[in-house]
């Protein structure tokens, strides 16, 4: 059910994403005028902004001045089935839209699809039927029919193969529809699944598609033709790929590791590559291959940050194979707390399939393994002291508190040293953050930005430090805005923006940007108090009076509670007086 329910939703991403410029009726042809095709320009840059209220406006003033236009109407009917999507326009208005639309145009295919994806999302029993019939009967394609496949399959509890095999056979050249195909052949018939996808490949080959390929092989046993798959693959096209192969083959032992992959794998020198042979390596216990390896971390450049990953396996390999004699100190090259943490993992792992035992069930009989063979190798103290602490923590043994502590010293030292990453840079920060501690604060931040430029929680933490402090805020937008263009629907970093908007009284301006802070699962008390006050400001006391109580209902800053309730009593006020 779960794969169904995935392969229906993909379906409907395609054909919200699909432009098919279908041509209109006879009836409708455009008419330009300059007014039209200019606001029909800013409509769609706004559209695929995804500010999709100001596009729909655009897009109906574009419409008054060419009325007859049969695409701006398209574009009208696909902006507000993504505002149907957001929770900006009701079912009883985009219905009444749909119905408008198709009483003065009649709908051409991608008006039909739009269609159907708003009554299937809306859950419309009478109309999806209709619009895919619809469909089948005017543009025939494997998309409809496989509208019909999903529809069949909810109201009946099964998948209709005839219906299917119509699908596959009117998507001989779409890669995307012979991906949903082949997923919904593999429950009940994997070899038409292999062979669908056997000539999806022909057309393109992509990671999600060739791992769904191999898995089906891998059950059935026919080992020769996965490897044979892995020797077509080119470097570096196909990275992603090898690297979704190479991940296969650590969890599938019966598999086995063909040296001629090793030779080709190394021969790349991509070391993201080379981590995940080794990590296949060490799972196998491939002693050639590891050897291999580790000659050849010490004839290539160095990568600190990359080649950490390496040593990290490296280094679980010594702990996990007691009786290998130690000639190299891999614990001296970890690059951060996520190496750290990365040599754990592959131990436990290693230990719960050396010895047949559950992951999950694993015991304090792995702590009686390992912690002998850690005393065994010499490594920096900071390092040493974390890792033994995290395998505390990991079996109950001690407290989270005492661990972090551990932590966040193995943090500092991989900072001091130069070669430290996000995660270390990460727990400095917070917990510069948690103990109220202001000096230096400021310059980890610029340091760690130097090192990660694009590591957006850096650029909001800074941007964000500016705006509590009220300084450099010309600055503080630029980082924020920078942070916003990396991940441009992050509810904390548009909710620092909004408040720079607050902050420069613009109340306006900052609405615009607490959408997604908003709708948040679990609304932190800080943010809440930043969009009450913002709306306070708008004189929407009503909305106001919802997220300031809800900052006081979530505990945490006494700051905010105060503020917060000042203002409530404020509003209460104002109210009481009209």
């Amino acid at each position: 059910m779960k794969r169904l329910v995935f392969f229906a939703g993909l379906l409907l991403l395609l054909t919200a994403c699909a432009r098919n410029n279908d041509s209109p009726p006879e009836t409708y042809h455009n008419t330009p005028v300059f007014g039209s095709t200019y606001l029909f320009s800013l409509a769609t840059v706004q559209l695929y902004q995804d500010d999709f209220e100001s596009a729909d406006l655009l897009f109906r003033g574009a419409l008054q001045r060419d009325p007859l236009s049969f695409e701006i109407r398209k574009q009208i009917l696909r902006t507000n089935l993504y505002r149907f999507e957001r929770g900006s326009i009701t079912v009883e208005a985009m219905n009444a839209l749909i119905d408008s639309l198709h009483s003065e145009i009649g709908f051409d295919e991608d008006m039909l699809h739009y269609a159907y994806s708003f009554y299937y999302k809306s859950k419309n029993r009478h109309k999806v039927p209709d619009t895919i019939e619809d469909l089948i009967a005017r543009y025939p394609s494997a998309k409809a029919y496989l509208y019909k496949v999903f529809y069949s399959y909810t109201h009946e509890g099964k998948i209709d193969k005839k219906v299917l095999d119509k699908a596959a056979k009117l998507a001989q050249n779409d890669p995307d529809n012979l991906y949903i195909i082949a997923g919904l052949y593999s429950g009940s018939d994997p070899e038409k699944a292999i062979s669908t996808l056997r000539k999806r490949r022909k057309l393109r080959i992509n990671a999600e598609a060739e791992t769904m390929l191999l898995n089906l092989l891998l059950d059935l046993k026919r080992f020769a033709e996965v490897k044979d798959i892995f020797l077509t693959y080119q470097y570096p096209e196909d990275l992603e790929c090898m690297n979704s192969y190479l991940a296969i083959l650590k969890d599938t032992p019966d598999l086995g590791l063909n040296p001629q992959i090793a030779d080709r794998i190394i021969k790349t020198g991509n070391r993201e590559l080379i981590h995940n042979l080794l990590s296949s390596a060490f799972a196998g216990n491939y002693r050639d291959i590891i050897h291999r390896i580790e000659k050849l971390m010490t004839e290539i450049p160095p990568d600190p940050e990359e080649d950490g990953k390496i040593y990290a396996v490296l280094m679980a390999d010594q702990l996990c194979n007691p009786e290998l004699s130690v000639n190299t100190n891999y614990a001296e090259k970890l690059c951060s707390i996520t190496d750290a943490d990365a040599v754990v993992a592959y131990c436990m792992v290693h230990y719960s399939r050396a010895n047949k035992i559950d992951y999950s069930k694993l015991d304090s009989t792995f702590i009686d393994f390992i912690k002998p063979n850690l005393q065994r190798l010499q490594m920096p103290d900071p390092i040493s002291t974390y890792i033994s602490q995290n395998i505390d923590f990991i079996f109950e043994k001690i407290s989270v508190d005492a661990m972090l502590i551990s932590r966040r010293a193995c943090a500092k030292y991989f900072i001091t040293k130069g070669f430290a990453g996000v995660a270390d840079y990460s727990d400095a920060i917070q917990e510069m953050y948690q103990s109220g501690a202001q000096s230096g604060k400021e310059a980890l931040m610029k340091e760690a930005i130097s090192h990660f430029p694009h590591e957006a929680s850096f650029l909001n933490d800074l941007g964000y430090a500016y705006l509590t402090t009220h300084t450099n805020l010309d600055e503080a937008k630029a980082l924020i805005q920078r942070a916003i263009e990396i991940e441009p629907q992050n509810g904390y970093y548009l909710d620092s923006m909004a408040w720079y908007y607050y902050l420069i009284d613009e109340p306006r301006k900052a609405a615009e940007y607490i959408y997604y802070p908003s709708i948040m699962k679990d609304i932190p008390g800080e943010i809440s108090f930043h969009i009450g006050m913002i709306q306070y400001r708008l004189w929407n006391y009503e909305e106001a009076l919802k997220y300031l109580q809800m900052t006081i209902d979530k505990g945490g800053s006494s700051e905010y509670h105060a503020k917060a309730a000042e203002i409530i009593e404020q509003i209460h006020l104002i109210k009481a007086s009209r």
